[in-house]
């Protein structure tokens, strides 16, 4: 794809005198190129869907086939079975269900999926899906899909065709949903309903159209540009000038700043989840009043993983989303938070623990009375990591500095080195050699704020640095988080 993307430098970088046409051309090569690496990647699915190993419908047959071409595009690829339960190459049986899944009923009919929007609540990732039945005759036995990461696809369209700074480009679905953006955060926007009136206006036109022009503005910029169709999807690349918008700068992060936000976004989500437990009214022994309180704690609250009524004796009743379904009826009675939730009839922040998706999560579980009578809970599944980069977006952090987030046991919630996500500092290998850090450690665990020295890897893990560092507690109920920032010295 090397000639794209000099074809499309030379196109922007002519004379002023061809700006209208080269800008389509410019247009509709990246619309190709686009549309060529979904459209591949659908392609390889299609053949592997025709062999005799993806139509005999057994996983331990259809593995190293879908293994084999996982690389083409970063992304989740797998396998589902009629019943909507699903293999994915990275996890084998994942015990998750897409069956209530708005493309489920058309693939299964028959009929391939071209870019329906996915979003991952356990990891925060944003998809595009491409799928394909497996037909014996007449009849779909499974199907094959690869649900593509778009912020992996937006960084190989920016690095491989290299736009130049005065440029921007976007891309959105018939619907107006942003799937792609030369920035990541706007992916998944809706450029009908959350921006300008004029940029509503310009979309709805793009939408009509094969290719053309358009023009919007952003307050007092205005914007001048050009749409292209893509062949395949019902998708518009629009590519545009950017014009003299100041840029939007970053603030640098501190400790005191970042811990307030990060304790105000729990208050948040707490203050939320429990006005809309309290004051829907429901009948709890009525599994679709459940099932509706379920589903708009989920959609007021998009850092919720799952969320679950679970019963007295500590068995999962009702859980949504859909996909999450094949859970219910799991005993959990076990667990820490679910005995003290019981122990204490009040409101319980769990420890971290790995979740079945592989991530560090945590849990916020509310009882629930009838009367009284304790008759069950609702306990919400949360990936901190999700909460707290919403976050880390709005500020910098300096590649010399360092913020880790630790229960008081040591368990580290969140770290940007992702590899200490999950460990504890005072068992797990990585650590014990660094006498300081643990001594710091264990100065954090029995004192709500304070500062000190350590010496750990620096950065890029290639040699030992002294570090300084201050850190603070934000709290939830029974849980603290040691809220850590330092810098190399």
């Amino acid at each position: 794809m090397k000639w794209i993307s000099m074809v499309l430098l030379s196109l922007l970088l002519c004379t002023a005198v061809y700006a209208d046409s080269m800008q389509d051309l410019a247009a509709n090569a990246t619309a190709h190129y686009l549309d060529t690496l979904l459209m591949d990647t659908l392609t390889l699915l299609q053949q592997v869907a025709r062999s005799p190993e993806s139509k005999s419908a057994e996983w331990e047959a259809i593995y190293p086939q879908l293994e084999a071409i996982s690389d083409r595009l970063p992304g989740v690829y797998f396998f589902v079975l009629p019943d909507g339960n699903y293999y994915s190459v990275e996890k084998g049986l994942t015990n998750l269900n897409l069956s209530n899944r708005a493309y489920f009923e058309s693939l299964f009919a028959g009929n391939d999926v071209l870019g329906f929007e996915i979003y991952s609540r356990s990891t925060g990732k944003k998809s595009a899906l491409m799928a394909t039945p497996i037909m014996i005759g007449d009849k779909t036995v499974g199907a094959l899909g690869a649900s593509v990461y778009l912020d992996d696809l937006h960084a190989r369209i920016n690095q491989n065709l290299k736009i130049p700074q005065d440029y921007t480009w976007f891309v959105v679905n018939n619907q107006g949903l942003t799937m792609l953006d030369q920035d990541q955060d706007f992916i998944f926007m809706n450029a009908l309903t959350e921006g300008t009136e004029s940029l509503t206006a310009a979309i709805t036109m793009a939408l009509q159209g094969e290719q053309g022009a358009i023009q919007y503005d952003l307050g007092n910029n205005l914007r001048r540009g050009v749409y292209s169709r893509l062949p395949s999807l019902d998708w518009r690349l629009i590519l545009v000038e950017r014009g003299l918008m100041d840029s939007k700068n970053k603030e640098d992060i501190s400790l005191s700043t970042f811990s307030s936000e990060l304790q105000q976004k729990l208050n948040d989500l707490d203050k939320q989840v429990s006005s809309t437990i309290r004051d829907t009214k429901l009948n709890w022994s009525k599994e679709s009043d459940v099932r509706r309180l379920l589903g708009k704690v989920l959609e007021e609250e998009l850092m919720i993983v799952d969320v679950a009524f679970v019963d007295v004796a500590g068995v999962i009743k009702y859980i949504e989303p859909a996909e999450y379904r094949n859970s219910e009826t799991r005993d959990i009675s076990g667990q820490s938070h679910v005995q003290l939730l019981r122990k204490k009839m009040s409101p319980i922040f769990s420890d971290g623990f790995e979740s079945v998706e592989g991530h560090t999560a945590v849990s916020i579980a509310y009882p629930v009375f009838d009367g009284k009578k304790l008759i069950g809970s609702v306990s919400l599944l949360i990936n901190p990591a999700i909460m707290i980069d919403t976050i880390l977006k709005e500020t910098n952090i300096p590649p010399s500095h360092e913020l880790c987030i630790m229960q008081r046991d040591g368990f580290i919630i969140y770290d940007l080195d992702e590899r200490e996500i999950g460990k504890n500092l005072f068992q797990d290998p990585l650590f014990k050699e660094y006498e300081s850090l643990l001594k710091l450690g264990t100065e954090m665990a029995a004192k709500n704020s304070g500062n000190g020295e350590y010496v750990f890897q620096s950065a890029g893990h290639q040699q030992k640095v002294l570090k300084r560092s201050s850190w603070t507690t934000i709290k939830l109920y029974n849980q603290e988080w040691r809220v850590l920032m330092a810098m190399e010295i």
